[in-house]
């Protein structure tokens, strides 16, 4: 059998056709589309223009889907909804102008999506934090012994900060130390322990893999998924001095994320500097695969 899932987020719009099937999960299609839909908000109110680009993008793979004949379409929205106050609005133009049921993630089932995700091809701790820094919002999970202690999403992601807190591609130092602050102030509000460290985290979904790729082409690492934090930091540092080989290669190798990366490497390195990390493990698959594991779950097709 074969699912569409379709990933309404603030930065990015994506889907994964997957095919499950004797007990196994494979990805045999994506697509992404790079619609900025918290640049839509104001005030809050996701406008007309937002809610017509979603729209259009979920029939353009509605289309797509009913071509590969999948058996069942399932749209999820995360920050770029959650973050809206006209949710009803949107959910209801949703199904009148698609025909499709958008379903609503709580930023905890979100995070919890995350970790089932990871854990499907990589070998994590028994111990350890998941961060998943999206366009707006950031999802933490930690785990003790192999069982999810927490799922917090916290409201800050990398295309809400560039938004809200920047004035230009590059961040200034006054700028830095406000998101820094930012993120510590959030980890507090939710409760998050000062005391835990993890010397390993573990990294999924566009940042980290973008950061991942990029530390890997402009220190010739061996990995794109093992980011050292010296190394992340210095990147921060040639990116946000203006040096131009570091500024090309963001501009080579991730060039939709050239507004979103500085700060989304930010709220990283915040998170790094509060648990003491020394290394980030970036995950292959994250909430969208998460999500399908689940519902094969859900539907006897897989243990």
């Amino acid at each position: 059998m074969k699912y569409a899932i379709i990933d309404v987020g603030s930065n990015t719009i994506r889907m994964n056709v997957y095919a499950v099937d004797d007990g196994n999960i494979k990805e045999i299609f994506s697509r992404k589309n790079v619609a900025g839909l918290s640049s839509y908000l104001e005030k809050g109110i996701l406008t007309p223009r937002g809610i017509k680009k979603l729209t259009k993008t979920l029939n353009s793979y509605k289309s797509m889907a009913e071509l590969i004949q999948v058996q069942e379409i399932l749209p999820f929205a995360t920050a770029s909804i959650r973050n809206a106050t006209n949710q009803k609005e949107i959910l209801d133009r949703v199904t009148e102008e698609t025909g499709l049921k958008l379903e609503l993630l709580p930023g905890e089932i979100e995070a919890y999506y995350g970790y089932l995700g990871l854990t499907m091809n990589t070998d994590v701790e028994k111990s350890g934090l998941v961060f998943d820094i999206g366009g707006g919002s950031t999802e933490l999970i930690r785990f003790e012994k192999d069982k999810i202690t927490d799922a917090i999403s916290l409201p800050i992601g990398s295309l809400n900060t560039f938004t809200l807190q920047l004035a230009a591609l590059t961040p200034t130092e006054s700028e830095m130390q406000t998101v820094r602050t930012m993120v510590r102030d959030a980890l507090d509000d939710a409760g998050v322990p000062k005391n835990k460290k993890y010397p390993v985290m573990y990294g999924i979904g566009g940042t980290a893999r973008a950061c991942g790729n990029v530390c890997q082409d402009f220190f010739g690492l061996e990995s794109n998924r093992i980011i050292p934090i010296d190394k992340m930091r210095s990147l921060i540092r040639h990116v946000t001095t203006g040096d131009n080989r570091a500024l090309r290669t963001l501009l080579q190798i991730v060039p939709e994320r050239v507004h979103t990366l500085s700060p989304g490497m930010l709220i990283m390195d915040a998170l790094c500097e509060r648990f003491d990390a020394k290394e980030i493990q970036v995950g292959k698959k994250g909430v969208r695969d998460g999500y399908i594991l689940h519902i094969a779950q859900e539907k006897g097709l897989i243990k």
